[in-house]
């Protein structure tokens, strides 16, 4: 039953411009790179906005007012209420930033009941707006809690330690190698999955009651969870591109002393049946680098997928890459091909895409990482040529 109508009002300065703050309320990929999961946007007067959240919960509603770069103001429910809530956002310019003002209210009894939860909810979704804008870094991940523990296995009376990672909550606390962990706020340690419920609920900076075994004594400490942090990537394209291209440098030099004196007839036999020959790691690696190009003119066109189906473990298509590629020689020259696309591709990008830092970080994050996935099937090209 409707009531009288209350109001969550917050306002943030955002150093970016006014046009980006309006892009990240009205762009499915902007959303997703800040407040959801997946998101799919109808960005006009009446148009659909549907939101799914990280915990399973997701929001559906319609926009009612789209002034770009000024306002959006839009109409949405949870899936667990029957209540539609009116959200105004406004942009404004202050100073050479902008200014962000969110109205959030309605009239209905189960949405006035949950206002502290709402608004707390909205101020953690903002605060991570003004960081993916200003630096590009998702705080979702950098907040992401680290318990700080090198895990050597699981038995039926806890979890054996191997290790803390230095400068952690765990080494603070004095937790070592050979300790015994038995519970965690309580919980028994008896798997991984025992682990990630009890941690995955929490925060960076929260606190966990450990009990443990240290040589046949039983034991207590506090322990903090630490941040996991984001690794710095590359300022610009230039940066980026010649960080990569060494990389590539690298990898080539390590794959053709991998290769040397290797026969086509050799490096096409599965070590295993149902395995994958060397030609089918290089086929893998050439499908990788292809869809890393797809995925990436989508990032920067602002229209990337939600999820994409990847093609990169698809036998039919490593086998037709090995039909057009049939010797060793040849993959290697079609993978160093991709390798440099991939390169035009980084040196090709503008400072207008630079400018959105959360989609930039993003982009810049999985390349800098993608030599540590090549360099393990090295690993296994080198295991099925010997």
């Amino acid at each position: 039953m409707a009531g009288k109508a209350k109001s969550i009002k917050i306002e943030r300065v955002v150093g970016a411009p006014q046009e980006h703050v309006y892009r990240a309320f009205t762009n499915a990929q902007a959303l997703r790179e800040w407040w959801c999961v997946d998101a799919m946007v109808q960005p006009v007067e009446g148009g659909l906005l549907h939101i799914a959240m990280s915990n399973g919960n997701f929001f559906t509603g319609h926009f009612i007012e789209l002034a770009p770069g000024k306002k959006a103001v839009f109409k949405i429910r949870s899936e667990s209420d029957t209540d539609r809530s009116m959200v105004t956002v406004t942009i404004a310019p202050r100073n050479g930033v902008s200014q962000l003002t969110l109205v959030d209210e309605s009239d209905g009894a189960d949405w006035v009941k949950s206002i502290k939860e709402i608004e707390a909810g909205w101020n953690e979704a903002l605060d991570n707006l003004v960081s993916t804008l200003e630096t590009g870094v998702d705080l979702r991940i950098a907040n992401r809690p680290m318990l700080g523990m090198e895990i050597a296995d699981f038995n039926e009376k806890g979890m054996l330690l191997n290790g803390v990672v230095e400068g952690t909550g765990a080494q603070v606390a004095g937790m070592m190698r050979g300790d015994l962990i038995q519970t965690i706020n309580g919980m028994k340690m008896a798997a991984w999955s025992s682990v990630e419920e009890v941690v995955g609920a929490l925060r960076a900076g929260d606190q966990v009651k450990v009990s443990y075994i240290r040589g046949g004594q039983k034991r207590n400490a506090v322990v903090e969870l630490s941040p996991r942090g984001v690794p710095p990537v590359p300022a610009t394209p230039e940066e980026l591109g010649e960080v990569v291209s060494k990389a590539y440098v690298e990898i080539n030099k390590d794959l053709a002393q991998i290769l040397r004196g290797v026969s086509d007839e050799k490096g096409g036999r599965p070590p295993r049946p149902g395995e994958w020959s060397a030609k089918h790691v290089l086929a893998h690696l050439i499908v990788a680098e292809r869809e890393l190009h797809s995925w990436m003119t989508k990032v920067v066109a602002g229209v990337e997928d939600s999820a994409t189906n990847s093609t990169t473990t698809d036998r039919l298509r490593l086998n037709a890459v090995i039909n057009a590629y049939p010797t060793l020689q040849a993959l290697l020259q079609e993978f160093k091909r991709n390798q440099a696309e991939t390169v035009a591709l980084i040196n090709a990008l503008s400072q207008d895409f630079v400018d959105h830092k959360a989609s930039y970080h993003r982009l810049a994050s999985m390349l800098v990482a993608q030599p540590s996935h090549t360099r393990e099937h090295l690993e296994q090209i080198k295991s099925s040529v010997r």
